[in-house]
């Protein structure tokens, strides 16, 4: 499990390093309140999880410069997708102010899998993650 959380953090880290030259950002959806969601389809990997069932990872990227809460401005987040059960679990995420500068980052040391709720902005970037093939 470490290990899982470990290289999750280490791919957190060199996709967003490299996410303003080489992401491939699709748009999925807007929030209710403004947020707007992507998907990076240049993120997308199949890789084993904890039990050795194939799982999707992406790096989802969040949006709120339409929102006028809140400090952050974009949140990036590193998700697995078990997309032939409709579930997501988040492994890490970074939070950006509105000059692009990283403010606050977490890994989740022991993240679970929860139901994607349908019709949900979730939803809607599990659709594109699941149905876009890796490169």
């Amino acid at each position: 499990m470490i290990s899982v959380v470990a290289s999750s953090a280490l791919w957190l880290s060199a996709a967003l390093m490299t996410t303003s030259e080489g992401a491939t950002w699709a748009y999925v959806s807007e929030g209710n309140q403004g947020s707007l969601w992507y998907v990076d389809t240049g993120s997308l990997r199949d890789t084993p999880d904890d039990d050795g069932q194939p799982v999707r990872q992406v790096l989802i990227k969040t949006q709120y410069a339409a929102v006028k809460t809140g400090p952050a401005k974009e949140i990036k987040r590193v998700v697995l997708f078990k997309c032939s059960e409709e579930l997501s679990k988040t492994l890490s995420y970074t939070e950006y102010n509105p000059l692009g500068e990283a403010t606050r980052s977490y890994a989740y040391p022991l993240p679970a899998y929860d139901a994607v709720i349908p019709g949900t902005v979730l939803a809607g970037a599990m659709a594109k993650a699941c149905t876009t093939q890796p490169k």
